[in-house]
């Protein structure tokens, strides 16, 4: 059925897990200091809300993945063909349909379809012409409409470059449903026709309104062009068939000239077309093993998708009475299924010379093109009314209302688009193992299911300490680390918790009052803050804390900082308002992942004293009077708290092999969100895991015997159960949670 023959040894579900946790976290409203709220709260607190909140985890877990394997080539996108968990219905993490495989996951608390946003060209524009074909008939002339559409491709800025001749990189345009009706005013002529298709079916969606593109490159090398025009093509999977069809008396969406020529020449006529759209890698397979999810669904949701059964292939057959896969149904607020044309055109504007008459819908951000309702139409005049005399014309990509497709509109810019690359900075060799920082999850768009354009997380002062900031998530991710320079430059693991090498923001020396008074600890901060935007003078004000203009403040903001995204509060840092959120928000973003509120090092000056006490003094751990110090030393000791890697001495839940390396993990990884493949029932050691907490996947019971495609048995999770339910902490190579540990690692007396 086009999933990949399952690998009993790997573990098929490691995105969903992540994707599902981080979701639960923005649900939360426990965030130590902060107020009673979740990112849930902050989003509106409904239906659309909650979704959001698993619409963010895998856009989190998406961009992630895709920044482990940098540099970006022309290729990259096509790797969007595999991501996902590539799981067939009855396992974890499955939309439980076969009409979509592998389009969309359930996550969280919604329980809804979420299609992450990928680093591909996305369609802004759904664009229908409309060929009016004029024939005498006893000397009456009338009409027959013949219909085709093409769409608008847009690359945004930021994202990797498109090869569409690359493997998985080429843009298919297909429909799963189509339903047309046109009627005359003032007659009874009229046509109509109702199909749906699924991607899964071998005729791989609806055979009409296709458009495929598999040569150039987004942005156009030669012009810079970001935006490019699909046009119709023949059917890709039959050659013979073409994408155009005529509305006339008849079944079928049917495309011969010969027929019933339908309207006359007076009045008008009255467009109705419903569409539901997907785009995909036509050659649905990358490296021959996946079959390619769709990168948008346009909109998400379907009323009548059957589920575990196979869509029927009759014409004017929706399906089945009732959805059967809750994941596709659509939510309350977001009712529609389909994208929807309905337009009137005046025939006696009707021309003889062949051009057509073309109509619109667009959206200015296509990443929340997933709700019908975010699509525009071009028909309306600034006052909403249908145009019937609108010159046919090529609307794609023109100015509707004063708005121009990918470009601003509704006071959305669009700085913050981006994909993070882990390409070599400018100047560095190709080993220099750069990696991205923590702070570039600001990219990362947080509006596509409320329907807001260009939202993404933010790095700036807050504006309310009543509700959660954006930066709390800084606290949640920890850069990735290589273990040696001569790493072939794979992002290998999280060091998490771990502070070492950072700069603490908490700069003040303890004690300071009373008898002790300290300096302050400046260079630390100016250095960090040495050839930025916010520059050396803004280290004094994070040691004063001195918020910004709509600073706020939070537990540590007056006293001492909690959290490391808390310097967003202070003047200097994040508050230019003359410039753009992509700008004002490059500093943080470039030291996000080198600043921390935790030492992991602590200078320690003390003094020893040998004591004799008179024999009237009983308390031994105090000094009394008449006690007489016999002997002093002052000393210096450097105490350092670090994250313990396990009785094999290597950070990480990873496996060290003979060589002293690791045997796996993502070191040599080729493609976004998966380990390596296990290829032996004995070859775990990417997932080899012990200590005494729970497990971290939950476990399936079903008979290991039968670990069939579509069992919901899942071998990964029983082996790893056996391996650290019964150990002790002392003696696991990996700890399965991070284990802080101190040491002296520095020692001197004064005198």
């Amino acid at each position: 059925s086009g999933y990949p023959a399952r690998n009993p040894y790997q573990d098929y579900t490691a995105m969903y897990y992540t994707a599902k946790k981080i979701s639960s976290i923005l649900s939360s409203n426990n965030w130590p200091g902060m107020p009673a709220r979740s990112f849930v709260d902050k989003w509106g607190g409904n239906d659309a809300a909650v979704r959001e909140a698993d619409q963010v985890a895998w856009n989190l877990v998406a961009m992630g993945s895709f920044a482990d394997l940098g540099p970006y080539a022309a290729s990259t996108p096509g790797l969007s063909a595999i991501f996902g968990n590539h799981l067939p219905p009855g396992m974890t993490g499955s939309s439980g349909s076969v009409n979509y495989p592998n389009a969309a996951v359930p996550v969280g608390a919604s329980g809804k379809a979420i299609v992450p946003a990928m680093p591909r060209p996305m369609i802004d524009e759904i664009c229908l012409n409309i060929l009016p074909q004029s024939q005498t008939v006893d000397n009456i002339k009338k009409y027959r409409l013949l219909f085709t559409a093409s769409y608008g491709v847009w690359l945004p800025p930021g994202y990797p470059t498109a090869d569409f001749s690359q493997q998985s990189c080429d843009f298919f345009v297909g429909l799963t449903h189509l339903e047309y009706k046109v009627t005359e005013d003032n007659s009874t002529a009229s046509a109509a026709q109702s199909d749906s298709q699924y991607l899964d079916n071998a005729v791989h969606g609806i055979k009409k309104m296709q458009a495929f593109l598999n040569t150039g490159s987004l942005p156009d090398p030669a012009t810079g062009e970001r935006r490019r025009t699909l046009l119709p093509i023949q059917n890709v999977v039959d050659p013979s068939l073409t994408p155009q069809f005529y509305a006339r008396n008849g079944a079928n969406f049917n495309s011969s000239p010969n027929g019933d020529v339908t309207f006359s020449t007076t009045g008008t006529v009255r467009v109705q077309m419903r569409m539901r759209l997907f785009v995909q890698s036509v050659s649905q397979a990358y490296a021959g093993q996946y079959k390619a999810p769709p990168s948008q669904l346009i909109p998400v949701w379907d009323k009548y998708d059957p589920g575990a059964v196979a869509a029927s292939t009759s014409w004017n057959d929706s399906g089945p009475g009732s959805n059967l896969t809750s994941p596709f149904y659509p939510p309350s607020d977001d009712t529609d299924d389909c994208v929807e044309f309905d337009f009137k055109l005046d025939l006696s504007q009707f021309p003889d010379a062949g051009n057509p008459y073309t109509r619109s819908l667009w959206v200015a951000d296509p990443r929340t093109g997933g709700s019908s309702k975010m699509w525009v139409p071009s028909w309306k005049d600034s006052a909403g009314n249908d145009q019937p005399t609108l010159l046919p014309t090529d609307t794609l990509g023109k100015t509707y209302n004063g708005a121009t497709v990918a470009a601003l509109a509704n006071g959305y810019t669009l700085d913050k688009f981006g994909y993070v690359d882990m390409a070599p900075p400018s100047g560095t060799t190709a080993n220099a193992l750069p990696h991205p920082s923590i702070g570039l999850f600001s990219l990362v768009p947080t509006g596509m299911q409320r329907g807001i354009f260009g939202s993404t997380l933010k790095l700036q002062p807050s504006q309310s300490s009543a509700e959660l900031p954006d930066w709390l998530l800084l606290d949640l991710f920890a850069p990735t680390i290589s273990p040696s320079a001569t790493s072939t430059g794979w992002a290998d693991i999280a060091k998490m918790n771990s502070t070492a090498g950072k700069i603490n923001i908490n700069a003040a020396i303890y004690p300071n009052s009373g008898n002790f008074t300290a300096p302050k600890r400046l260079v630390p901060l100016r250095a960090l803050l040495n050839n930025t935007r916010a520059g050396q003078n803004t280290a004094q004000n994070i040691v004063d804390h001195t918020l910004a203009s709509g600073g706020s403040t939070y537990a540590g903001t007056r006293k001492f900082y909690n959290y490391p995204g808390e310097i967003c509060e202070i003047k200097g840092v994040a508050d230019d308002t003359t410039v753009t959120d992509f700008v004002r928000e490059a500093t943080v973003r470039n030291f996000a992942s080198t600043i921390t509120t935790k030492s992991n090092t602590f200078c320690v000056w003390g003094v020893a004293q040998t004591i004799k006490k008179v024999s009237t003094n009983h308390q031994y751990g105090q000094y009394e009077k008449g006690d007489l110090v016999t002997g002093e030393k002052r000393f210096q000791a450097i105490v350092e708290r670090y994250l313990w890697p396990g009785v094999d001495g290597v950070a990480g839940n990873g496996n060290v092999g003979a060589g002293g390396t690791y045997d796996s993990l993502t070191e040599g990884a080729t493609q976004p969100g998966a380990a390596p493949t296990p290829t032996t029932a004995t070859a775990y050691d990417w997932e080899k895991l012990d200590g005494p907490d729970p497990p971290t996947y939950p476990i399936n019971s079903t008979d290991p015997a039968n670990a069939t495609m579509n069992s919901q048995y899942d071998p990964y999770n029983s082996k790893a159960q056996s391996r650290y339910t019964t150990s002790a902490l002392e003696k696991a190579n990996n700890p399965v949670s991070a284990t802080m540990k101190y040491r002296v690692i520095y020692f001197k007396y004064l005198d």
